[in-house]
Order: structure tokens, then sequence, then C-alpha cells
């Protein structure tokens, strides 16, 4: 634990350094990434000391602290250290792609790397926090790093609008979360965390689950409480979006597992509760992702997709405790963990993709490119490999947690419990709806900005971007193939972590590891085989035509003489058939000017589609927004009066006590 504190420090000194006036661009760059690097390092030997059961270290540091509810007690345990790993790697890779980027996109660069340096010490601190006001107090400090990160271009009128949403819906999510440790507090005495020692059966549970979903959920982004997350990822900075989706929206998920973790026993009913908000959020997500336009966006709503799957997983470990089938209780949550590990890596790389693509063509908007396959070859391959993975194909990473989804699903449908396998064999169904509708959004992400001609000036003038720009996103698409074929041997960093919701023995969770392991391999083995094939049939064709002259001739273009780049398919045409299934849900409204004479002067054709959660809560906040103006009398800038509140607030306070 000493260690983590020490990465707290060199995190904390970085983002003091760079504040500093005068410093040159390559000494402000070399403490930035110094003190992320130094702090990596650190974090990442105590968490797989801890994980993997060799800890030499102090597991838990408590200091004094003359505070009410509570001391400075930090403490990791296998939950923390798991959801340390990520935290590793990315913050290292973001901060030297974000260094390259920011001198393009100008702005305030010292300020920026101080919020960036606070953002990561605040998440670390909160992963190691076990005493309810200090998990608050880090809670509150990485919203507003996160806050003033997502405002770096606060001059454009929509960036500034995202931020404000953002900060609106992470305080409503903190107002959640004070009752819901006040009310962990009141079961416990105190307010240090106590793992496993409430039962559900205590009245207030069901209200503590209630708190934890809105809390957690909002700093998730799981539907409906998604609004902020498709505004505030394009409006970032592309290495913070890379950070936000791939480390912060973890936050929440740990909230909610740390939750649960402490209770004895977990009801079934639980479990159905954060199952049908996944299966919401999956579902919808993908589908609002399927229709964007702007490669940000769809990484956005990607995100909340990729969220409501770690629900699906969670909801179905908790399930499986429920009814005590062993099956969805250990693969539930080890497809969590798995999922949870691999969306960091390469929703990381896709986001950095995407601002290798803004920087090189100076336009995140696929309708306005194509073509750039040629002409960034670099940010192209990482592009390949991100959405190879993303799209859940061995033998790349992405696939891990859900096969071990699977595997649970169709074991428990064998096990002769009704109620387990008509669960299992819904979420099957959905599961591979939602692979299906995930593959074509990704094809989409990749085959209309890089592929084809260029559909304007922006594909045009492409070109391939500096190093640091595109070597953090193929790092990260690299990680790929090393971790899913190490993941049957990472057994010894996953049991800690399971056996705080598996109550069973060590040897029956091996057992079931083992099944799934057997299973990873021959999916690996039958996968690689399969691409070793494909690129020696690629070779030879290569071979075959080494003396010939290839020519190329324009695509047929149905007798159209004088065929333009602007004829090929774009990306809302692309998915118009999947599209037409959803349109009650999506509102799609059509702006368009059709020829109606043989020499037509302009015609114009336009599709656009709100999200259906935002405009239902447009109506709601331009309502409150009015009762908040008649409150204003109560912010009238005369100090004696604020005394008095206070003075009224600790009156009520002490006969509260009494």
């Amino acid at each position: 634990m000493n260690l983590i504190l020490w990465s707290i420090l060199f995190l904390s000194l970085g983002g003091l350094f760079s504040l500093l006036p005068g410093l040159p661009k390559k000494t402000e760059k070399a403490i930035i990434v110094i003190s992320i690097g130094a702090a990596s390092l650190l974090i990442g030997y105590a968490s797989i000391i801890n994980l993997t059961g060799a800890a030499v270290i102090p597991e838990e540091v408590r200091f004094l602290w003359q505070v009410p509810l509570g001391s400075l007690f930090f403490r990791l345990d296998p939950l923390s250290a798991l959801f340390l790993l990520p935290l590793c790697i990315l913050p290292l890779l973001c901060s030297i792609f974000g260094h390259r980027y920011l001198q393009s996109h100008g702005g305030r660069g010292k300020a920026h790397w101080f919020f960036y340096n606070l953002l990561i010490s605040s998440m670390v601190l909160l992963l190691t926090s076990h005493n309810s006001l200090l998990f608050l107090l880090a809670w509150e400090g990485m919203t507003l790093s996160s806050f003033f990160l997502i405002l770096h271009n606060h001059g454009i009128r929509k960036v500034r609008k995202a931020g404000i949403l953002y900060l609106s819906a992470s305080h409503i999510g903190i107002a959640a979360l004070i009752p819901l440790f006040i009310l962990l507090g009141k079961y416990w005495g105190g307010y240090d965390f106590q793992v496993g020692t409430l039962a559900f059966e205590n009245p207030g549970s069901g209200i503590i689950l209630i708190l934890a979903i809105v809390g957690f959920g909002l700093k998730a982004g799981i539907m409906p409480l998604h609004i902020w997350l498709p505004e505030a990822h394009p409006a970032s900075p592309s290495h913070i979006s890379a950070l936000l989706s791939g480390v912060m929206l973890n936050m929440g998920i740990y909230g909610l597992l740390r939750i649960l973790s402490f209770f004895k026993t977990l009801p079934a009913s639980w479990g159905i509760v954060i199952i049908l908000l996944g299966i919401i959020s999956s579902l919808f997500g993908i589908i609002l992702a399927l229709i964007q336009k702007d490669l940000k966006r769809l990484l956005a709503y990607s995100s909340i997709e990729n969220m409501g799957i770690l629900f699906i997983g969670i909801g179905t470990g908790v399930l499986g405790a429920g009814l005590g089938i062993r099956s969805l209780l250990i693969l539930g949550f080890t497809g969590t963990f798995l999922h949870m590990l691999n969306h960091s890596l390469y929703k990381g790389a896709l986001f950095l993709t995407a601002g290798s693509i803004l920087q090189g063509t100076g336009t995140t908007n696929m309708e306005k490119l194509g073509g750039l396959l040629k002409k960034m070859p670099l940010t192209g391959l990482a592009a390949i490999l991100g959405t190879h993975t993303i799209c859940a194909l061995p033998p790349l990473n992405g696939f891990l947690g859900k096969a071990a989804l699977y595997l649970g699903y169709l074991r428990s449908i064998t096990g002769g419990n009704i109620v387990a396998a008509a669960v299992s064999g819904l979420l099957i169904f959905l599961l591979v709806l939602v692979g299906g509708l995930t593959l074509a959004a990704f094809i989409k992400f990749f085959a209309i900005p890089f592929l084809g001609s260029p559909r304007a000036g922006e594909g045009e003038k492409a070109r391939e971007v500096h190093k640091d720009l595109y070597a953090p996103a193929l790092i990260l698409s690299f990680f790929g193939p090393v971790v899913a074929f190490s993941t049957p041997f990472l057994y010894p960093i996953l049991e800690k972590p399971l056996l705080l919701f598996v109550p069973i023995s060590k040897q029956i969770l091996q057992e079931e590891f083992t099944v799934f392991s057997e299973m990873l391999l021959s999916i690996l083995l039958i996968s690689t085989c399969f691409l070793v094939l494909l690129v020696l049939l690629f070779g030879l064709r290569l071979y075959r035509i080494r003396n010939r002259i290839i020519g190329y001739e324009e695509t047929w273009g149905c007798g159209y003489l004088s065929p333009t780049p602007k004829m090929q398919y774009t990306g809302s045409s692309f998915v118009e058939p999947l599209e037409t299934l959803f349109r009650s849900f999506l509102h799609i409204k059509t702006d368009q000017s059709l020829p109606k004479e043989y020499f037509p002067k302009e015609s114009f054709y336009n599709k656009r589609s709100a999200d259906p959660v935002y405009k239902a809560l447009v109506p709601l906040f331009k309502y409150l927004h009015l009762f908040i103006r008649k409150l204003k009398w109560v912010q009238h800038g005369r100090i004696q009066l604020y005394i008095l509140y206070i003075l009224i607030t600790l009156i009520f306070l002490l006969f509260w006590i009494l």
C-alpha cells in the first residue's frame, strides 16, 4: 500500500511542477511522462503482487484524521488491485499522445496537465479508499478534474454545454451517493468499509441498491443515465476521451461491485434488475452508435453498450449467487472482470485512432473521409486491430469476457433450473444480436473512412501523423493477442477478486476456470490457424501477380458516364437496412430537396436523429431551470444571512442527534 501512496505523491508533484512558468515544452513533457511512468510502475507492481498472493508490502495504511465520520484509511485489496491495472497502461500512453496532439490544437497546456495528473491520482485514491468520506472526496476530485479536462477547448459553445451537462449529471450522482453511505454507516456503526457484513434482508437494502445504481450508473454512463456521455466524449481532446472511456467509466462499475461486496448473500432479484439495465444499455447503446456520423460519438455510444455488457455480467453473477448456480456465479464475474480490462485497452486504442484521424484530416465526420488506408497506413493498422477486437472476434482479446458469459449460460441451460435456463437463453440471443450490430457499426467505422476514395477535401489532404500519435494506439492494439493468449493462464490474477463474490472453495473455482481455459485454447487455436491460412493465401496472391501490370477501373455506376467519389456508399447508406428496423425508436427526421427538373440547380438529402432519452429529458430540464431561477433569492450575496443558514442547519442537526 505504501507504493500506491508513493505513486499518488509522484503524480501530485508532476502536476504541480508542470505549472511552473517558463518551462520549455520538452521539459514539461518529460516531467509529466516521468511522473506518470513512475506512478504506473509502482501501481502495476503493487497490484500484481497483491493479486498473485506474493504480497511483501503493507496492505493497508491508516492515518489519524481529526474529522468526523472516519479516518484516512487506505487499503489495497484484490478488487482495488484489479481495477488499478488499466491505470498502469492507459494514462502513460495517453500522455505521450496528448503532448503531440495539443501542440497542434493549442490551449492551456500547463493547467491541462495539472488536471490530468489530478484525475489519475484521484482515481488511484478512489480505488484504495476504505472510508466513506475519503471515498466521496476522491470521487469529487475525479469529477472536478475531469470536468476541467473536458472543457479544454472552452471557447467553443458546444464544449461548454457538454461540460456543464457532465458536471450536472455528476452532482446528481453524488447526491445519490451521500445518502447511500450515510445508510451504510448506520448499519456498520461507523464509516469504514466492512466487506461481507450486511444481509440483504435488512430494511433499506433495496434502497441501497437503487442509490448505488443511480450514483454509480451515472458515472458508468448506463442507459438511461447516460445523457452526459455522448456529449462529453466528442467535446474532449482525444486522449482525454480515451482516458474517460477506458478508465473513468470503470469507476462506476467498481463502485457498484464494491457495494455488492458488502453483502454476505445476494438475492436473485437484484441480479434480474441489474441484467435488465444491462440489456437496455447494451442494445440501445449500439443501435444509437450504428447511426452516428462522427467517429467519436460512435465510440461514445459504443462505450454505453460495453458498460451494458458489464452490467449484464455483474447481474449474471448476482443471479447465480441467488439461485446457487455456480457456473453463472463464477463465469458471470469472470466475464465482467475480463471485459472490463479488455474494454480499457481497445476503447483507448480506438479513441486515440480517432484523434489521429482528426489530426491527419481535420475532421472526424466519416462522411467526408475515404481512402485513408493508403495515406495513413499505420493509423489504419491500429484501426483494423481495434475494430477487430471490439467486434469480439478471436484471436484478439475482445471476445474473452463474452466467451465466459456464453459458457456460463450454456452450462446453466443444462443445469435443470428453469428460471436460469430461461434467462440464459434470452441473454444468449441478446448478446448475439448486440454482437451482430456491433460488427455492422465497426465495419462502418473502418470501411467508410479508410476504404474507397476521398469524399471531400478533408480526405484529399490527409497525411500520416507523427509517431507519437499512432504509436500509442498501435501499442494498445498489440496488447490484444498478448492478453488473449495469456488469459488461460491468468487464473492466479482473477482468483482473489472472484473469491470476494464467490463463496465457494478454491478447488471448485479452479475447476470451473479450467473448463473455461480449455474452451479458450480451442477457440484461439482454430482462429489462429484460420488467420495464418488467410495470410498465406494473401502472400501467394502477391507472389502470383508480382510481375503483372495491375489496371484499375471505376466501379460500375449504373451506366452513369461520369462517376464521382460522392457516389460511393456513405456511412448512412451502409446502415440504412438496419436503421429501418429501429426507425420508431430513433425518431429519424429527414431534410430534403429532391430534383424536380431535368437540370436541377440544387438538391440535398439529410437524415438526423436525436438521442430519444436526451430528447425526453429536455422539457424536464427546462421546468427544473425555471424552478431553480425562482429560488435565486436564497443566494443574495449577504454573508450575514449565509451564516444564519449555517446556524439553522447546525441547530437542526443537533435536534436530529438528540
